[in-house]
């Protein structure tokens, strides 16, 4: 029988010829089939890895065997020597205890039982072995590579020591070790495959030199970790790059946090298959260590608890990220209003779904940007300049409030001050599903096709959907085509006396004619109705002007048809009579 017998252990445990330290398990009362035989691997435990003889499946064999403790270091080995054997006809890699590629096995003919032919079985695999263990030794500075645990640290000062802001030229290593989270508001992971491919072919590339991947901006939150304002893309993916290809790196903070959506756990798992996909190639043994010490950036620190300054560096930054826009830090701000950890995450994801859904999230802005924040200016009979950063992030973050006294009384009006955490997602959210019912009324859409289509009309259109949008919040469709005729004659009164109307005269117009005020003050569409006709009843038409007269027809022509579906005699009467 082929089993390992005492004599054999004892003669191979002690055998000079392979001048290699030995271990024989073969102590009286052992198993035939369990004995077997250790041989050192160069610069390791022999406990750890080794080669061995054992008999399994009726014969005895010669192999390779990775049995650490520490699995991250066997994968590490494991992941560089098998794409440089794996297609030696004489090996043949196999799983052990359920770890793939834990064990490589040597194809032979040789009769194991004989110690001349196991001392030649065991030289041929260490023949093919030990030079690979050495060039990873030779490449790495040591067998294994750069340990987390070991990289350098970076020290970040707490509370902005030196002010609100701090830069840092910091390499892939050192960021691994802080506490990275992805902040609520964060879109999602959306890398593809040609994104990641391009940053390991650049790795690749520059796996000798310092290669630099732009900036990082972080916030510093209570001390403690980091919120990533921009750069989750890249760190994300060095990170999965990091997981495979470095020893040690199971404690990344940044991968172990919850995904949010489905669409980042997808786009993750397929980076994931990526980068086992890289492992097939011919990668230096020493690429882990040049990720970790050659990849640096630029780490920019905010202390400063504001996201419009965090968004103010992001801005300003060569990013090739997308920039969060005034919706991201909205739903970044208000979410630090609600403590309940269940609620804030279904909040985002609520949030998550609107904005990643194409047609709500045109609504949103429309709302947000336009028609919401002109109602609420001209409230308040204030001006405004579109162009400032941030507008919409000001005017929707939490109004001020005395502590002593908690709010109350919310109602959604478009105009109501708006407090912080879920009754700012409740506000948009309710006004959303309004204006999606709003734009499917026949007076919206007859609006839209006689006054959209002209550059210069579009200007007066959206306010007057502004005005009508405020109108419907109240009154709902009652008298919706009444009210569409009252307010584009309102404003037609200044398209009808200046040739070269320009957006902010418009706009200042639009405030001065006080017709969001009407609607508010009016507890019945009656109320508004009268005010508004008694506003048009003498409009003096300057129609010298080709636009203006362009604009006029078109005022008339909707008019005709908004005329079909009134209800009211006395205005159908006024319409009559202007005609």
């Amino acid at each position: 029988m082929p089993y390992i017998t005492q004599k054999l252990a004892k003669d191979l445990s002690e055998a000079k010829a392979l001048n290699r330290e030995s271990r024989g398990y073969w102590e009286s009362g052992t198993w035939d089939t369990s004995r077997h035989i250790r041989i050192a691997v160069e610069a390791q435990d022999i406990d750890s890895i080794h080669y061995e003889l054992l008999y399994e499946e009726g014969q005895l064999r010669v192999e390779l065997h990775f049995e650490s403790k520490d699995a991250n270091k066997d994968l590490y080995l494991i992941k560089r020597l098998y794409p440089l054997t794996k297609n030696n006809n004489r090996l043949a890699w196999k799983s052990w205890q359920s770890k793939p590629l834990h064990r490589c096995v040597l194809i032979t003919d040789r009769d194991l039982h004989n110690k001349v032919n196991t001392v030649a079985a065991f030289r041929e695999i260490m023949g093919i072995f030990d030079p690979l263990f050495k060039k990873i030794k030779s490449e790495n500075g040591a067998i294994t590579t750069i340990d987390l645990s070991k990289t350098e640290n970076y020290e970040i000062s707490k509370n902005g020591d030196n002010g609100p802001i701090s830069l840092h030229s910091l390499n892939l290593g050192q960021i691994l070790q802080m506490d990275i989270r992805i902040p609520s508001y964060q879109r999602d992971y959306c890398w593809e495959d040609a994104q990641i491919e391009n940053l390991f072919k650049n790795l690749q590339e520059y796996s000798s030199q310092d290669y630099h991947l732009g900036t990082i901006i972080l916030q510093q939150k209570d001390n403690v970790y980091y919120d990533v304002i921009d750069g989750q893309q890249r760190l994300i993916t060095l990170s999965l790059l990091a997981k495979e290809f470095v020893e040690n790196t199971v404690d990344i903070q940044l991968l172990s946090q919850k995904v949010r959506t489905k669409t980042s756990e997808e786009h993750i798992a397929n980076c994931k298959w990526k980068v086992e996909q890289f492992l097939k190639h011919n990668i230096p043994c020493n690429f882990g260590q040049n990720l970790i010490n050659n990849v640096k950036f630029s780490v920019l620190i905010i202390y400063d608890n504001r996201l419009d300054l965090a968004q103010t560096f992001f801005s300003n930054q060569n990013s090739k990220g997308v920039p969060l826009s005034d919706l991201d830090l909205l739903k970044a701000h208000h979410l630090r209003f609600i403590y309940h950890e269940a609620q804030e995450m279904h909040t985002a994801q609520e949030w998550d779904a609107m904005r990643s859904n194409q047609y709500r999230n045109a609504t949103l802005e429309k709302l947000l940007f336009w028609h919401i924040y002109e109602l609420r200016h001209w409230m308040r009979k204030q001006d405004f300049n579109a162009n400032e950063r941030n507008r919409v992030l000001h005017e929707f973050s939490a109004a001020e409030i005395v502590k002593d006294v908690p709010p109350f009384g919310e109602k959604f009006d478009f105009y109501e001050k708006i407090q912080g955490g879920a009754h700012f997602f409740n506000y948009v959210k309710l006004l959303c599903n309004s204006y999606e019912q709003f734009e499917k009324e026949a007076p919206v859409i007859l609006l839209r096709k006689y006054l959209s289509y002209h550059w210069s009309h579009a200007r007066y259109s959206e306010i007057i959907e502004a005005f009508l949008f405020a109108y419907y919040l109240k009154f709902r469709n009652q008298y919706l085509p009444e009210a569409l005729y009252v307010i584009s004659n309102i404003m037609g009164m200044h398209r009808f006396n200046n040739s070269q109307a320009r957006t902010k005269s418009i706009r200042e117009f639009a405030s001065s004619s006080e017709i969001v005020m009407m609607i508010d003050q009016a507890t019945s569409p009656t109320f508004f109705l009268a005010e508004g006709l008694s506003k048009i009843q003498n409009i003096d038409l300057n129609l010298n002007s080709d636009i203006v007269l362009d604009f006029y027809l078109n005022i008339c022509d909707m008019a005709e048809e908004l005329s079909k579906l009134f209800t009211i005699n006395s205005i159908s009467k006024i319409y009559d009579n202007r005609i």
